[in-house]
């Protein structure tokens, strides 16, 4: 049992990173959007987004440099269909701006 709780899980998380990494490339393809866009559109995808800037002004003046993935937060387990799956908290993605 111990067995399928640990594939369960490793497969749950093996998952949320596939996804993580295809936010990560559709959001790096935001060509003709500004910085401010595309947080927003990450944040409006469920992810907490974490930015780094060069300087000091906001995101509105910035370019997007690099979208990377982050960790993605998983908590307790819940039983569906009679198998442990675990709950997702958050997923994080960090985006790097020029200014």
């Amino acid at each position: 049992m111990k067995h399928l709780i640990a594939a369960v899980i490793a497969a749950a998380s093996l998952t949320a990173a596939s996804l993580g990494l295809a936010g990560a490339a559709t959001a790096a393809s935001t060509g003709g959007h500004s910085a401010a866009d595309t947080i927003h559109q990450l944040e409006a995808n469920g992810y907490e987004v974490i930015t780094t800037t060069v300087s000091g002004t906001g995101p509105q003046h910035c370019s997007v440099v690099s979208v990377r993935p982050g960790q993605t937060m998983m908590g307790k387990s819940k039983e569906i269909h009679g198998v442990q799956t675990p709950t997702l908290l958050h997923k994080t993605m960090y985006v790097d701006l020029r200014c």
